[in-house]
């Protein structure tokens, strides 16, 4: 399932072996990226990471940590390898890891940080496209090129939402917080989704 593009997962381990074996467990059905020091992993900050699969002390530098990534990748995964340090907050704890567990985990990760992304853009283009239709007639709107394409937009994203939605296997509920359900902060929890 490839509804949401090209999925990265950086896999940010010191230890050669270690990072060699993960890289394996996920590597056919993803697209794993290596990092083996800090500097390796902040060259990647900024890119288009969707989920992080790291030792904590490699996230942790002056005082930068987990956060920093959901940051500069848009809201990315991090899932923390080892008991990690107290100072980075990760999505995820997993220390000792086998193959299937970390690949569901690293799958549905993956969903949602694609449905957050999906449902953030849906939100920008139906305010815009709101704003026509408060703004301009029937008829008016029809016209504006701004309209059409943002109501084009919409359509092609909700779309893309029902497909994820269809395809993924995962307990939607589970994924969704029903603590904070209908209070417009559409914030996901990881730890219930894998649990």
């Amino acid at each position: 399932m490839n509804t949401w593009g090209n999925r990265v997962v950086l896999v940010a381990v010191e230890d050669g072996s270690r990072r060699r074996t993960y890289r394996e467990w996920l590597g056919e059905e993803h697209n794993v990226w290596t990092a083996a020091n800090r500097l390796d992993v902040y060259e990647k900050v900024g890119t288009a990471v969707d989920v992080v699969l790291a030792d904590g002390g490699l996230l942790d530098r002056d005082g930068l940590g987990a956060g920093t990534f959901r940051d500069a990748t848009d809201g990315c995964r991090v899932v923390l390898l080892d008991d990690g340090r107290p100072d980075v907050d990760p999505d995820l704890t997993m220390p000792e890891p086998d193959p299937e567990r970390l690949a569901t985990t690293t799958e549905r990760l993956l969903v949602e940080t694609a449905c957050e992304r999906l449902l953030a853009e849906s939100w920008t283009v139906a305010e815009t496209k709101a704003r026509l239709e408060r703004k301009l007639d029937a008829t008016a709107r029809n016209g504006v090129e701004e309209y059409q394409i943002a109501r084009e937009r919409f359509q092609e994203l909700d779309q893309r939402l029902d497909d994820l939605v269809q395809q993924a296997d995962v307990d939607w509920p589970a994924l969704f917080d029903n603590r904070v359900a209908g209070d417009g902060g559409a914030e996901l929890t990881a730890g219930r989704a894998v649990e």
